[in-house]
Protein backbone atom coordinates (compact mmCIF):
# COMPACT_ATOMS: atom_id res chain seq x y z
CA UNK A 1 0.00 0.00 0.00
CA UNK A 2 1.60 3.26 -1.18
CA UNK A 3 0.90 6.20 1.66
CA UNK A 4 0.44 9.65 -0.27
CA UNK A 5 1.39 12.53 2.37
CA UNK A 6 -0.21 16.11 1.50
CA UNK A 7 2.56 18.91 0.08
CA UNK A 8 3.35 21.38 1.87
CA UNK A 9 2.84 24.84 0.81
CA UNK A 10 6.80 25.25 0.12
CA UNK A 11 7.15 22.15 -1.78
CA UNK A 12 3.85 23.24 -4.01
CA UNK A 13 5.69 26.73 -4.51
CA UNK A 14 8.76 24.74 -5.70
CA UNK A 15 6.83 22.67 -8.21
CA UNK A 16 5.25 25.35 -9.38
CA UNK A 17 8.02 27.49 -10.16
CA UNK A 18 9.47 25.05 -12.68
CA UNK A 19 6.59 25.68 -15.15
CA UNK A 20 8.09 29.05 -15.92
CA UNK A 21 7.61 30.02 -19.60
CA UNK A 22 10.77 30.96 -20.62
CA UNK A 23 9.66 33.45 -23.49
CA UNK A 24 7.85 35.69 -21.14
CA UNK A 25 10.11 38.90 -21.33
CA UNK A 26 11.86 40.82 -18.95
CA UNK A 27 10.42 43.88 -19.70
CA UNK A 28 6.87 44.34 -19.84
CA UNK A 29 5.25 44.51 -23.09
CA UNK A 30 2.73 47.04 -22.54
CA UNK A 31 5.47 49.36 -20.71
CA UNK A 32 3.73 49.93 -17.49
CA UNK A 33 3.74 49.31 -13.79
CA UNK A 34 0.75 48.86 -11.26
CA UNK A 35 1.07 49.30 -7.96
CA UNK A 36 -1.41 47.13 -6.06
CA UNK A 37 -2.34 46.29 -2.72
CA UNK A 38 -1.43 42.64 -1.49
CA UNK A 39 -5.45 41.76 -0.66
CA UNK A 40 -6.31 38.23 -2.11
CA UNK A 41 -9.28 39.62 -3.74
CA UNK A 42 -7.44 42.04 -5.71
CA UNK A 43 -5.77 40.80 -8.92
CA UNK A 44 -3.91 43.59 -10.72
CA UNK A 45 -3.50 41.25 -13.74
CA UNK A 46 -7.31 40.20 -14.09
CA UNK A 47 -8.01 43.67 -12.93
CA UNK A 48 -6.33 45.30 -16.21
CA UNK A 49 -6.69 42.45 -18.50
CA UNK A 50 -2.84 41.30 -18.17
CA UNK A 51 -0.67 38.47 -18.46
CA UNK A 52 2.65 37.32 -17.25
CA UNK A 53 4.64 39.46 -19.14
CA UNK A 54 2.56 42.17 -19.76
CA UNK A 55 3.31 44.74 -16.33
CA UNK A 56 5.09 45.15 -14.13
CA UNK A 57 3.57 44.53 -10.57
CA UNK A 58 4.50 46.30 -7.26
CA UNK A 59 1.91 44.90 -4.41
CA UNK A 60 1.94 45.76 -0.67
CA UNK A 61 -0.25 46.54 1.82
CA UNK A 62 -2.73 49.09 1.05
CA UNK A 63 -1.12 49.41 -2.14
CA UNK A 64 0.83 52.42 -0.28
CA UNK A 65 3.28 54.42 -1.83
CA UNK A 66 6.52 54.26 -0.34
CA UNK A 67 10.31 54.31 -0.52
CA UNK A 68 10.41 50.61 -1.73
CA UNK A 69 7.34 51.25 -4.54
CA UNK A 70 9.77 54.39 -5.45
CA UNK A 71 12.56 52.33 -5.52
CA UNK A 72 10.74 49.76 -7.51
CA UNK A 73 9.72 52.30 -10.23
CA UNK A 74 12.87 54.00 -10.29
CA UNK A 75 14.57 50.64 -11.80
CA UNK A 76 11.24 49.75 -13.67
CA UNK A 77 10.90 53.00 -15.67
CA UNK A 78 14.83 53.84 -15.71
CA UNK A 79 16.00 50.54 -16.59
CA UNK A 80 13.02 48.39 -18.11
CA UNK A 81 11.53 50.29 -20.73
CA UNK A 82 8.47 51.34 -18.29
CA UNK A 83 6.42 54.70 -19.28
CA UNK A 84 3.56 54.40 -17.44
CA UNK A 85 2.48 53.90 -13.54
CA UNK A 86 -1.00 53.11 -12.55
CA UNK A 87 -1.93 53.10 -8.41
CA UNK A 88 -4.44 50.43 -8.01
CA UNK A 89 -6.70 51.16 -4.55
CA UNK A 90 -9.31 48.97 -3.51
CA UNK A 91 -12.73 49.19 -1.75
CA UNK A 92 -12.95 47.43 1.83
CA UNK A 93 -9.30 47.90 2.30
CA UNK A 94 -7.71 46.63 5.60
CA UNK A 95 -5.32 49.76 5.51
CA UNK A 96 -8.52 52.24 5.73
CA UNK A 97 -8.98 52.83 9.28
CA UNK A 98 -5.74 51.37 10.35
CA UNK A 99 -3.84 53.59 12.90
CA UNK A 100 0.04 53.21 14.29
CA UNK A 101 -2.20 53.29 17.73
CA UNK A 102 -4.02 50.20 16.96
CA UNK A 103 -1.43 48.31 15.75
CA UNK A 104 0.78 48.98 18.61
CA UNK A 105 -1.92 48.09 20.91
CA UNK A 106 -1.86 44.93 19.66
CA UNK A 107 1.78 44.65 19.33
CA UNK A 108 3.41 46.60 21.46
CA UNK A 109 5.91 49.63 20.37
CA UNK A 110 6.89 49.10 17.16
CA UNK A 111 9.42 51.17 14.72
CA UNK A 112 7.72 51.03 11.07
CA UNK A 113 4.96 53.16 9.97
CA UNK A 114 2.05 50.47 9.26
CA UNK A 115 0.59 52.93 6.77
CA UNK A 116 -3.12 53.08 7.27
CA UNK A 117 -4.88 55.88 5.76
CA UNK A 118 -8.37 57.38 6.66
CA UNK A 119 -9.86 57.86 2.49
CA UNK A 120 -9.05 56.06 0.08
CA UNK A 121 -9.44 58.91 -2.75
CA UNK A 122 -7.33 61.39 -0.08
CA UNK A 123 -4.41 58.25 0.44
CA UNK A 124 -4.66 57.68 -3.48
CA UNK A 125 -4.25 61.41 -4.38
CA UNK A 126 -1.49 61.36 -1.94
CA UNK A 127 0.56 58.13 -3.74
CA UNK A 128 0.18 59.58 -7.35
CA UNK A 129 1.13 63.07 -6.61
CA UNK A 130 4.58 61.57 -4.84
CA UNK A 131 5.22 59.52 -7.60
CA UNK A 132 5.03 62.37 -9.86
CA UNK A 133 7.27 64.36 -7.60
CA UNK A 134 10.03 62.09 -8.12
CA UNK A 135 12.55 63.23 -10.81
CA UNK A 136 13.76 60.06 -11.66
CA UNK A 137 10.72 58.41 -11.99
CA UNK A 138 10.07 58.14 -15.82
CA UNK A 139 7.02 58.16 -16.77
CA UNK A 140 6.30 59.70 -20.11
CA UNK A 141 2.54 58.74 -20.67
CA UNK A 142 1.83 59.66 -17.37
CA UNK A 143 0.93 58.36 -13.55
CA UNK A 144 -2.35 57.71 -12.49
CA UNK A 145 -5.00 56.73 -9.88
CA UNK A 146 -7.78 54.00 -9.76
CA UNK A 147 -10.01 52.89 -7.28
CA UNK A 148 -10.85 49.39 -7.75
CA UNK A 149 -14.89 48.61 -6.40
CA UNK A 150 -14.87 45.21 -5.17
CA UNK A 151 -18.57 44.56 -5.08
CA UNK A 152 -18.34 45.98 -8.53
CA UNK A 153 -15.96 44.96 -10.41
CA UNK A 154 -15.58 48.37 -11.86
CA UNK A 155 -12.46 50.22 -12.25
CA UNK A 156 -13.00 53.75 -11.30
CA UNK A 157 -10.16 56.75 -12.59
CA UNK A 158 -9.99 58.81 -9.82
CA UNK A 159 -6.60 60.76 -10.30
CA UNK A 160 -5.87 60.90 -14.20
Amino acid sequence: MRIITPMSNSEELLRQARRRDPSIPKKPRRKTAVVACMDTRVDPWKIIGAEAGDVHTIRNAGAIVTDDVVRSLIVSTQMLGVDHVQVVMHTDCGGLGLTQQMVEEKLGPITYDMGGFVSLEEELVRGVERLRSEPLIDASKGITGSIYDLETGELNLVVP
